[in-house]
């Protein structure tokens, strides 16, 4: 064999070998399959929310006044009570607002009449029944370990109903009902706590007015009307968020 075919064989067996090399070093042929993204589970609050709320009421009232006018009125005080109340409202970042409505148990107003004997029984009483509807809205102030404090102010309507109006001078204890509408507004202040997942624990302390509470006219022609009523209401609640 010449010394050029030689040549020509050793080039030709050299670049089989480099061929051998590279197809050995490729990857193999796979099939492209797409990556699985984790699932993102996204919480949907709608911003509505329902609430009950209990408290105690210390009631307090700016005088009396009589339509008959002839007592010589002595001391006079007005029990405190319970009150229970539900609501609904929205909120939305710092800002929240709600309608709520309260009914408070029978406050007894009771005035000592100068000239009377002394005993258990007053010169005058009645008792009244106290119903609210408030607008409220209220602004966070921010939340620390979980407790995020809130002022609020509302206005609406109180409902008054006075019942067992007693008068010393009548003979008989009239049974009639009277009711009043007035104005009534709210300054609130508390602080709410999540206790779960949508539930909130709230405490708050909300003073209120709510207007006069008028006697029917009894069967001597005589009708008080206990002025300005007011309360300092120390309240505990939960509120639940809806999705």
């Amino acid at each position: 064999m010449s010394r050029l075919n030689v040549f020509a064989v050793v080039g030709a067996a050299a670049s089989l070998f480099a061929a051998g090399a590279q197809a050995a070093d490729a990857p193999p042929f796979s099939i492209p399959f797409p990556i699985e993204q984790p699932l993102r589970v996204q919480e949907f609050v709608s911003g509505w929310y329902i609430r009950g709320d209990l408290g105690y009421r210390l009631n307090r009232f700016d005088g009396m006044s009589e339509f008959r006018g002839t007592d010589t009125i002595g001391e006079q005080s007005i029990s405190d009570t319970a009150v229970f109340g539900l609501g609904g409202g929205y909120k939305a970042g710092w800002f929240r607002a709600d309608l709520t409505v309260d009914y408070s148990g029978r406050a007894t107003y009771k005035a000592d009449v100068g000239g009377l004997p002394a005993g258990n029984q007053p010169g005058l009483s009645t008792k009244i029944e106290m119903t609210t509807a408030l607008a409220n809205i209220y602004a966070d102030l921010g939340t620390w370990w979980g407790i995020t404090p809130y002022i609020g102010a509302g206005a609406g309507a109180a409902y008054l109903r006075t019942v067992e109006f007693y008068d010393y001078a009548s003979l008989v204890m009239p049974q009639e009902k009277q009711g009043e509408w007035n104005f009534a507004w709210a300054a609130i202040a508390g602080m709410s706590y999540r206790i779960g997942a949508n539930l909130l624990a709230d405490a708050s302390y909300r003073y209120v007015d709510l207007g006069d509470a008028v006697t029917a006219v009894n069967v001597v022609g005589n009708q008080i009307t206990v002025k300005d009523i007011t309360a300092h209401e120390f309240r505990i609640g939960l509120r639940y968020n809806l999705d």
